[in-house]
């Protein structure tokens, strides 16, 4: 190729740029440009609230608008330049159709709105009053969040029937790192409507877009506790402290759980007491102490040993002695024995022991093996049974058996005090 060939190629390459721009910059030629996703505006929603009536569904209604003017209008034009509206004046529930109408710059003309007609659905407004579920997120070992108010316990939810039935609580969420250290602090936290598969439901209002809530972060101690228990338990039973708490856990202010070493219960009466009782316990704590969340109502069984013991106090008089041939013998006390007093000492099971009574345990001496007359001691036993240990105090009991034949003479065969006897008689 010639020098003087590629000269005017490059010229003529230099002159169509040149010309393009003088076409596109200058002459400006009309064309056309299509706007996605402008958002439609629904008007009138308040008019549908007075007559308790609300839109459902999906109510982000979007159109696709092309447009025309010259090029270098339209080169940046964008969604927030052009305005779509539907009028909901008029509306009943139901399915409804909606014209859409778009307005956009001077400089430029609507052409078309892709689709000119949206479809509307209208149920009626309801409110209804919804649980609110605050959920208090983890905290670090060793400390505890205590909360002094947690806000509303409903929020009212308004809004189409379907979409209200469908929120199953108002969901707000505590960041524990949010109050500071034993300083009671007040937060506003954001109330989020949601299903039972904990989605967030749109389109509905609420009368409060915040909870509030009341509340600080305590550091909790671990300390020993006594349980105070007052009297004695009936029937000789003792309490199985096995079964009692002897810690517990608390919490407050680092500067007040320093000076906590232990805690004490207040009182529980145990006087008499035969068997188990779940009883409250109710510790008595310092100022500005308390108990932690994880110290539970604190409700305890008291439980005793299964065995005890009772003491029965009678005179001798109440034993029964039988079995003695009567028509030779009779009997009475020894001197020791005669009137004396008798303890029972009687242990066994708690059960048995409720149904005890004196009588069961005043025992009976058999004589019937006495054939002559003497002193004798008999050792008590009781009669109660085998579901019984019984131990008496005193042990022995001394018995004299006298005989009821006269008493013959010292030497019967000897004549001459017969007749010694009889001289005398009649010699009087």
């Amino acid at each position: 190729m010639t020098r003087r060939k590629a000269i005017d190629i490059a010229l003529s390459i230099v002159f169509a740029v040149l010309l393009w721009a003088y076409v596109v910059n200058v002459v400006n030629p009309p064309s056309t440009v299509t706007v996605k996703n402008v958002p439609v505006q629904l008007m009138n929603q308040e008019v549908l609230a007075s007559s308790r009536l609300a839109l459902s569904g999906n109510t982000n209604y979007t159109v696709d608008v092309v447009l025309s003017g010259t090029r270098s209008d339209l080169n940046d034009v964008t969604a927030n330049q052009i305005t779509a509206t539907a009028d909901l004046f008029g509306l009943s529930a139901g399915q409804n159709y909606l014209t859409v109408n778009v307005t956009c710059p001077a400089t430029m003309s609507v052409e078309e709105v892709r689709s000119q007609r949206i479809q509307v659905f209208i149920e009626d407004l309801v409110t209804v009053a919804k649980k609110v579920n605050l959920v208090i997120g983890d905290v670090d070992e060793g400390y505890e969040v205590t909360m002094e108010d947690n806000g509303q316990a409903y929020i009212s939810v308004s809004g189409a029937k379907s979409l209200v039935n469908k929120v199953t609580e108002i969901y707000a969420e505590l960041d524990p790192a949010d109050f500071p250290l034993d300083d009671i602090t007040t937060l506003l936290l954001d109330a989020i409507p949601r299903d039972l598969e904990g989605n967030e439901v749109e389109n509905v209002r609420l009368d409060s877009n915040y909870v509030e809530v009341k509340g600080t972060v305590y550091a909790t101690k671990t300390v020993a506790l006594t349980v105070n228990l007052s009297g004695d338990p009936g029937l000789g039973a003792e309490v199985d402290y096995s079964n009692l708490p002897s810690k517990i856990v608390i919490k407050g202010s680092q500067e007040a759980l320093s000076a906590v070493r232990s805690i004490t219960t207040q009182s529980i009466d145990i006087e008499g007491m035969t068997e188990e009782r779940v009883v409250k316990l109710i510790p008595k704590l310092p100022d500005d102490i308390m108990l932690s969340d994880g110290a539970g109502d604190l409700k305890v069984a008291i439980k005793l040993t299964p065995n005890g013991n009772v003491d029965y106090y009678f005179d001798s008089s109440l034993i029964t002695v039988e079995g003695l041939n009567e028509e030779e013998f009779t009997w009475n006390f020894g001197e020791n024995s005669l009137n004396a007093e008798i303890n029972a000492d009687v242990k066994g099971s708690l059960e048995v022991l409720k149904i005890a009574e004196q009588a069961l345990f005043i025992p009976t001496i058999d004589l019937s093996e006495v054939t002559e007359p003497g002193a004798y001691q008999f050792v008590l036993t009781s009669p109660a049974g085998s579901e019984y240990t019984v131990v008496y105090e005193p042990e022995i009991v001394d018995i004299e058996i006298v005989s009821l034949s006269p008493e013959a003479p010292e030497n019967p065969e000897d004549p001459d005090a017969a007749d010694e006897g009889g001289s005398g008689a009649s010699a009087e």
